[in-house]
C-alpha cells in the first residue's frame, strides 16, 4: 500500500529559518508525516540530511520499510524501567501509568502520537484527585508530564502534548489550601 509522505522540519529554537518548514538551509531535525491505519503518524527521520530523508520516505512509500508507531503500553513500560535503571522512584509513575493506559483504553486510544494537547486535558479532567485545595492532582499531574517530556526527549513523540503553563497559564494547577487554625486554649481559670 503506497502512501504519501510529508517531510518537514522540526527546528531548533532560534533557527533563521523557523517560519519555513520545508526549509533545507539549515541543519535542524527531520521528520516524516502520514496516514497509517486512518491515524495521522509523526516519527524522526533519524537524520538531518534531507537527501537521506527524501530515501527514508520513498521505503515507506513502498512498503520497504514500516517504522512502528510507539503504543501508549510499551511507551509507558520503557518509562517505568528507565526511571528504575537511573534509580528513580516508581511508585506515582506506576500509579499515573496505569491510569493513562485504562485512559487510553476507554477512549480507543492505542498510540503516543495520537495523544495531542485536547486529549492529555481530558485525561487530566478524568483524574479522581480534588482540586483547588488540594496539591494531589499538581502531584499526579507533574509525574505524568515528565511521561510527555521523557517521550519528546526520547523522540518517541513529535511534539510534548502537555500545553505549556508559561505560554498557557490557564492550564496551571493552581491550589490553594485552607489556613489551619490551632486550636484556642480553654480559659486559664477553672472552677
Amino acid at each position: 500500500m503506497e502512501r504519501t509522505i510529508t517531510i518537514y522540519k522540526r527546528h531548533s529554537v532560534g533557527c533563521p529559518e523557523e517560519a519555513d518548514r520545508f526549509s533545507r538551509k539549515c541543519k535542524c531535525r527531520i521528520w516524516l508525516q502520514y496516514q497509517q491505519h486512518g491515524k495521522q503518524v509523526q516519527v524522526s527521520a533519524k537524520t538531518r540530511s534531507w537527501t537521506e530523508a527524501q530515501k527514508k520516505a520513498r521505503d515507506i512509500e513502498e512498503g520497504k520499510t514500516q517504522p512502528a508507531a510507539k503504543t501508549v503500553d510499551s511507551a509507558v513500560q520503557e518509562w517505568l524501567v528507565f526511571r528504575e535503571k537511573n534509580g528513580l522512584s516508581t511508585e506515582k509513575p506506576t500509579l499515573m501509568g496505569k491510569k493513562l493506559k485504562e485512559w487510553c483504553a476507554a477512549k480507543s486510544i492505542s498510540y503516543l502520537h495520537e495523544l495531542t494537547p485536547d486529549a492529555v486535558i481530558r485525561f487530566r479532567n478524568s483524574l479522581p484527585y480534588k482540586t483547588k485545595t488540594s496539591s494531589s492532582l499538581k502531584i499526579h499531574w507533574s509525574v505524568i508530564s515528565g511521561f510527555f517530556g521523557w517521550a519528546h526527549g526520547m523522540q518517541l513523540i513529535a511534539e510534548n502534548p502537555v500545553p505549556n503553563t508559561k505560554l498557557h497559564p490557564q492550564f496551571k494547577i493552581t491550589v490553594k489550601k485552607p489556613e489551619v487554625v490551632p486550636p484556642q486554649r480553654a480559659s486559664a481559670s477553672r472552677a
